[in-house]
């Protein structure tokens, strides 16, 4: 009898999230403000703000762009954002300066902004209810502009990656809230593990 009803809360469960529309569903752009804060494997507190874009290209998936500030209680600062702020106007340097010319200005500027314009990362949203959704996601192409010494500015620039798990909640056609939980790494820097809030709108897709 016990396992019977073991299954048959599993197909009740299974059913609904198979069958939940999640308001997210019809967003096709998600740009939110966020707080969060946490500690290193050296039980170094943290703290970061700043702001996510989220584009919805197939359903239920995201692709991630972030822009954070961070500080520690160890006085180092990190600038946090997507590869393509770099690798874009790199390449533009290099391309127009070296071997490309002057002649491919145009496609060299249009390839540039095309890097720029590339995510940091990838979600996917579970819907567990009309107003409330889960979100994995991982973040793999970012870095980490970072100053060790407070005199020195920001001089090291590091490979950066974070995951972890968002749970939003929709309390009104086009916004939401959200808490996050997630894990950071930034080149040398100990691994760091942390929590935080945001606040946001969207911008639904196309009829």
């Amino acid at each position: 009898m016990q396992n019977l009803r073991v299954i048959l809360f599993i197909i009740i469960v299974s059913g609904a999230v198979n069958a939940a529309h999640a308001q997210m569903d019809a967003s096709k752009w998600q740009f939110f403000a966020k707080y969060s804060n946490g500690f290193t494997l050296a039980k170094t507190p943290y703290y970061y703000s700043g702001m996510s874009v989220e584009y919805q290209f197939r359903p239920r998936w995201t692709l991630n762009w972030n822009v954070e500030m961070q500080t520690r209680n160890d006085d180092i600062y990190q600038l946090h954002g997507p590869m393509g702020l770099i690798g874009g106007p790199a390449f533009m340097v290099w391309a127009i300066n070296g071997s490309w010319g002057f002649e491919a200005v145009g496609s060299t500027i249009v390839l540039g902004l095309m890097i720029m314009a590339a995510p940091e990362g990838i979600g996917y949203h579970i819907p567990i209810g009309y107003f409330w959704d889960l979100s994995p996601y991982v973040n793999v192409l970012g870095f980490d502009w970072v100053q060790t010494n407070q005199n020195d500015g920001f001089k090291s620039l590091l490979y950066s990656a974070s995951a972890g798990v968002r749970c939003s909640f929709w309390f009104a056609d086009q916004f939401f809230a959200k808490g996050f939980l997630e894990t950071r790494k930034a080149g040398f820097l100990d691994l760091s593990f942390g929590g935080g809030v945001a606040l946001g709108w969207s911008i639904p897709a196309s009829n």
